[in-house]
């Protein structure tokens, strides 16, 4: 058979199901032909983008610029922290009242940030598929387009770190056949530490502001001046005092400028410490401290700092800090071992200082008697000289007549007006007549009760009269007819109670009325008006009162004791029968019930008889209160109760155990003159209730207890005041200065030879390698081991002017650091007045409470920093993350476009002006007769800088 054969291939298998090796290869072979020859024959793949995904993988590009943003922004903003806006539409737009101008600031700043770098975040995706990023653009020049940029940014601040989220970011994607625009809502979460730096640095400018007397404890830079003021004035003072030459005085002015200086720089280091941390004070502090601390104590002078001032000159002149001095200096000391020195060389244990009750208690006499000096020494100079415990020279000390310097005081601080207060004799209040007006005063009242027997009659007009479809009702009204009279008794109760509460009076009121009640009838169609009469009724009235008395409301005596004879004449206390209280039942009812006769009251109800037709009309008649208050007519026992309190008087002064001071104690801690009290309280109830056995005998018993009371409080109060008056002074010297000795913010705090090291190696110092203690930020999630380091432009805020080539940082006002103009700097000003001057004051213008001798200083100080930058650091030393606060006069500029800048503000240096208020005392000639007399400089004085309200960026150098 002819014909063509297909092409196939026939396979024998064998009886075993095996195939030949060869079949096997050709079958590959045909199969790879097959298959590469259908893909050589397909058209060219397209890629199949989902346009959503795109963008997603565009987003986190997106986050990322944006947390780069942020953290451009947040050093921004810490190296030029807005605090004024500017009068222009940046400056506008930030200024918001209602919000954070400084958050709104940040907030723009990362507007700017992420319009730079968020279009760097788009990406090609495949082939001609891109993302693209947008943010709508900002009209520098238009404000609203400003304040919209600035609200797309929202902030959450949290510990450490700080939560942006930026609004409406247009994530675009374009292909050859896609096309697509999103707007997305980004979130970033950053670490910093600008808010904490921002945060510790508003505490410090605020602590630094804070006044004396608005703050607590030693908080704030006033207080903290204090504690060192208070410490070096009181020193000196005594050191002249006790120890001085009474013709060469060795303190002519006690608060000068230049120990101003050295004090109040260790007062700002202290405070930087309060706000930045424990160790966090200027790292160059002792470098700078050393110096001037040494030059403080060669001021002071050899006869009082026992030490080599060799040493200390060259310390003072910075040779030896700076290694240019040949061998081994001493130590130098601190501000705590001077004022020791000063304190126990010339004070503690040299002299015993006898404080007796006995200047309390003849204060608290006389402010209860109202007795003048002259009248307290005819009273009891002669007595006290016959015993043991005055002798001539004391009491013709205590009764002198007057004091120098009186006159000079000048209050200006509640200090001085305690004193003030207490020294005022003129205006001592006559207790003697309030003790007898206290005793004779009585709240009174009534407890009554009034009830009206029988009804009123009824006319019966239910039918009406003849013919009543002819007459309408109009009313009916009751008459009294006639009346029988009023009848009022009167009984006093007497001395049936010995209480001070008690009845005094009953009053029983009777009283009728004859009522007849008329209804009355319109007649209609002709027909007449008629009245309907009902029967005449008696009607009887009621009432009675019991009048009830609380005698010496207002004393201070005890009211749970009895009085024996109260409403009657007599008792056995007073120099007369007394009357006590007889007129208190009489005065009590003519007060409640205006009359104190039976007829008056019935007279005054049988006046208003016709209007008595119910039980509120009988009350009203007889008209009284229900409660009120008497004043007594009180015995004349003036001379009595003045007699009968010096006898308590001289007791107490006899018997009260005076206290042993050491002076030392009395310009620390807290003031011995309370101690008075426990020992007057052994006397007290034994003396106020003297011969009261159980109860009063009578008013005139009970008045004496009143005044031997207010003598004891009088006393209370002036052992109280003085003791306030002396702690008001020691709590910011004595105390204050018991603090400074612990020597936690001193002024020379270590040794020369370790600051010494420290200027040595001021790179390591910085670099947190001395021994100070780096102050610790709070650590976050995103940061740990965050460091604070504080570094202020000059360190030490001198009195004379600065210029750029000493510090660096000085710029005329409103320039930053890139302004190569030069000018000076004033970093610090001080001023003092000597309110009272030599030789002080009296603290009690009144001799016989001569103690001590005042005066007081009003001490100003005002400051700037040219430059004020906070460092926090964090990180291993491998990577250092760190941020850097800036305060300092300069204007603030944004970079809005390219080479383009707007003005949005400025930003202020840290400055501050405060002042102290220093009191001193020292013991009185009276006391001490060694020594300089007196306290003060040499004559009242002013002294200021000349750099006082001027502080800050001044003049252009030459």
């Amino acid at each position: 058979m002819n014909g063509s054969r297909p092409r196939t291939v026939s396979v024998t298998l064998d009886d075993r199901a095996r195939v030949p090796f060869a079949i096997i290869g050709v079958l590959l072979l045909l199969s790879s032909v097959t298959v590469v020859g259908v893909l050589e024959s397909r058209n060219t793949p397209q890629a199949d983008v989902d346009p959503m995904l795109a963008i997603d993988r565009t987003e986190p590009l997106v986050q990322s610029e944006l947390r780069e943003a942020v953290l451009r922004a947040t050093d921004e903003a810490a190296r030029a922290p807005l605090s004024t806006t500017a009068d222009t539409p940046v400056g506008h737009a930030i200024d918001d009242p209602s919000e954070s101008e400084f958050e709104r600031y940040l907030e723009l700043l990362i507007y700017i940030e992420a319009e730079k770098s968020l279009p760097t975040a788009g990406e090609k995706i495949r082939g001609d598929v891109e993302t693209t990023v947008e943010l709508e653009p900002v009209d520098w020049n238009d404000r609203e387009s400003i304040e919209t940029a600035i609200d797309r940014i929202d902030l959450d601040v949290g510990d450490g770190t700080l939560e942006a989220t930026l609004d409406s970011v247009s994530i675009h994607l374009e292909g050859p056949n896609t096309q697509l625009r999103q707007e997305r809502e980004i979130t970033v979460t950053v670490g910093t530490t600008l808010f904490e730096l921002r945060e510790r640095t508003q505490e410090f400018e605020e602590q630094l502001e804070t006044g004396f007397m608005e703050a607590d404890g030693y908080e704030g830079f006033s207080r903290t001046l204090a504690t060192r003021l208070y410490a070096l004035t009181w020193a000196k003072t005594y050191y002249d005092r006790l120890d001085g030459d009474p013709s060469d005085r060795a303190f002519e002015n006690i608060t000068p400028n230049d120990h101003t200086e050295v004090l109040a720089n260790d007062a700002v280091f202290a405070v930087q410490e309060d706000a930045f941390g424990e160790g966090a004070a200027d790292p160059y502090e002792d470098r700078v401290m050393s110096g001037a601390a040494a030059c403080l104590a060669i001021d002071l002078g050899d006869d009082i700092v026992e030490t080599d001032l060799e040493d200390l000159e060259t310390l003072c002149e910075s040779e030896y800090l700076f290694g240019d001095a040949d061998g081994d200096l001493e130590d130098p000391p601190t501000v705590q071992e001077l004022l020791l020195w000063l304190l126990e060389d010339h004070v503690e244990g040299k002299q015993e200082l006898e404080v007796h009750a006995h200047p309390f208690a003849e204060a608290a006499f006389a402010e209860t008697t109202a007795f003048g000096m002259s009248d307290m020494e005819s009273e009891f100079n002669e007595t006290l000289a016959e015993t043991e415990r005055f002798d001539d020279e004391y009491l013709d000390v205590h009764y002198q007549d007057e004091l120098g310097n009186t006159e000079e005081v000048d209050v200006f601080n509640n200090i001085l007006s305690n004193i003030e207060r207490v020294s005022d004799g003129a205006e001592r209040r006559e207790e003697l007549t309030d003790s007898r007006s206290n005793i004779a005063h009585a709240n009174i009242e009534t407890d009554e009760n009034t009830i009206q027997h029988g009804s009123l009659p009824r006319a019966d007009y239910t039918e009406g009269p003849t013919g009543s479809e002819n007459h309408s009702y109009k009313g009916s009204r009751h008459h009294v007819v006639s009346s029988g009279g009023a009848d009022v008794t009167i009984s006093e109760r007497g001395d049936s109670s010995s209480s001070l509460e008690r009845d005094l009076a009953d009053i029983d009121i009777e009283f009728q009325n004859t009522v007849q009640e008329r209804a009355k009838w319109v007649g209609h169609e002709n027909a007449s008006n008629e009245t309907v009469w009902s029967d005449e009724t008696r009607v009887e009235y009621t009432a009675s009162f019991t009048v009830s008395g609380s005698f010496a409301t207002d004393s201070n005596v005890d009211r749970s004791k009895d009085i024996e004879t109260a409403l009657e004449e007599g008792g056995a206390a007073g120099p007369k029968t007394a009357n006590n209280f007889v007129d208190a039942p009489d005065k009590a009812i003519e007060q409640l019930f205006g009359a104190k006769s039976e007829n008056r009251i019935e007279s005054r109800i049988e006046s208003q008889s016709r209007s008595i037709l119910s039980e509120n009309d009988f009350e009203e008649a007889i008209d009284y209160e229900t409660s009120g208050e008497i004043d007594l007519e009180s015995d004349d026992i003036d001379d009595w109760l003045e007699d009968e309190l010096a006898a308590t008087h001289l007791t107490v002064v006899t018997q009260v155990e005076p206290l042993e001071v050491d002076l030392f104690e009395m310009i620390e801690g807290e003031s011995p003159i309370y101690e008075f009290e426990s020992r007057v309280e052994q006397l007290e109830d034994e003396l106020v209730y003297e011969g009261v056995d159980g109860e009063y005998e009578n008013a005139p018993d009970m008045t004496r207890v009143e005044l031997r009371q207010r003598y004891f409080d009088n006393l209370y109060a002036w052992i109280e005041t003085m003791g306030e008056i002396h702690d008001d002074s020691n709590d910011a010297a004595g105390s204050m200065v018991d603090d400074l000795f612990e020597g936690p913010n001193g002024v020379l705090e270590e040794s020369v030879g370790f600051t010494q090291d420290v200027i040595a190696d001021s790179e390591h110092v910085l670099d947190g390698g001395s021994n100070r203690k780096l102050a610790k930020a709070d650590d976050s999630s995103l940061k740990e081991d965050v460091y604070i380091t504080v570094d202020g432009a000059p360190t030490y805020l001198q009195l004379e002017p600065v210029d750029r080539e000493e510090v660096p940082a000085v710029r005329p006002e409103g320039v930053g650091p890139v302004n190569p103009e030069n000018t000076t700097h004033a970093p610090l000003a001080s001023k003092y007045e000597n309110e009272v001057g030599f030789p002080g004051a009296p603290v009690i213008p009144w001799p016989k409470f001569f103690f001590l001798q005042l005066d007081a200083w009003q001490v100003e100080v005002e400051g700037e920093y040219a430059r004020f930058k906070t460092r926090t650091t964090s990180g291993d030393g491998s990577s250092t993350d760190s941020t850097t606060y800036v305060r300092e006069n300069k204007d603030v500029y944004l970079e809005a476009e390219a080479n383009i800048e707007v003005e949005a503000g400025s930003v202020e240096a840290i400055e501050f002006k405060n002042s102290v208020p220093v009191v001193a005392f020292v013991p009185s000639p009276k006391v001490l007769t060694r020594g300089s007399p007196g306290i003060g400089d040499i004559g009242k004085s002013e002294n200021k800088t000349e750099t006082w309200n001027g502080v800050g960026p001044n003049l252009k150098g030459e």
